[in-house]
């Protein structure tokens, strides 16, 4: 009886602590750096990180904005594909692509250094083609299928959902962090239908560097 109550009594302490030191709003902005090849989940083999360069990482851009509990999350990462890494023989040159992530969930500060957070939304990508025409797409379900065409609001609902998660140290101004993307393996139109047992058994990491505004 008296275990319970002490751990009745941490976990509300802990929940305090965390909107006391929250506050109300909060803002971050800086730079982030994805791990282009998937790892797999939750027992695979994690990459050889002693190997892994800068040319395995696509540079990009992360900013989170929450009230209370709720937060906006956005990702948007950069590269180029050249004709050598592309797997259509037709192209010649050089394409550009940025893809993005855009997320709404739940954010917790717990003791005042420590932030974690999860959101969901759909993984877009807009790539220039080689008819030098920008085109945006939302990233398939699953891996090697066609990404799927965005021309009207209407497509949005067919998109997969994208998981993803976030932990990231408070250093005075500063913040430290890693995040974990997973496909959920559901859209918008079937949302109520979520299964946490057919999420996608890979997933992207990656880190950040945040300024924090407020």
């Amino acid at each position: 009886m008296i275990r319970k109550l002490v751990l009745i009594s941490s976990i509300l302490l802990l929940i305090s602590a965390s909107v006391f030191a929250g506050g109300l709003f909060g803002l971050s902005v800086g730079a982030a750096a994805e791990l282009n090849s998937p790892i797999a989940l939750p027992d695979g083999p994690l990459p050889d990180f002693e190997s892994v360069g800068l040319e395995d990482f696509s540079p990009g851009i992360d900013l989170r904005m929450n009230i209370l509990f709720a937060e906006l999350s956005m990702l948007a990462t950069a590269g180029i594909t050249t004709p050598e890494q592309s797997e259509d023989p037709e192209q010649t040159e050089d394409v550009y692509w940025i893809d993005s992530y855009v997320g709404v969930g739940l954010t917790t500060e717990l003791l005042g250094f420590l932030d974690l957070g999860i959101t969901a939304g759909p993984y877009l990508a807009l790539n220039k083609t080689v008819n030098g025409e920008f085109e945006l797409f939302g990233i398939p379900q699953v891996e090697g299928e066609d990404p799927t065409p965005i021309t009207t609001p209407e497509d949005l609902s067919t998109l997969p959902l994208y998981l993803r998660a976030t932990a990231d140290l408070k250093l005075g101004p500063v913040s430290v962090g890693t995040f974990l993307l997973i496909n959920s393996q559901t859209s918008f139109a079937n949302i109520a239908d979520f299964d946490p047992s057919a999420v996608a058994p890979e997933g992207t990491v990656g880190v950040s560097v945040l300024l924090n505004l407020l």
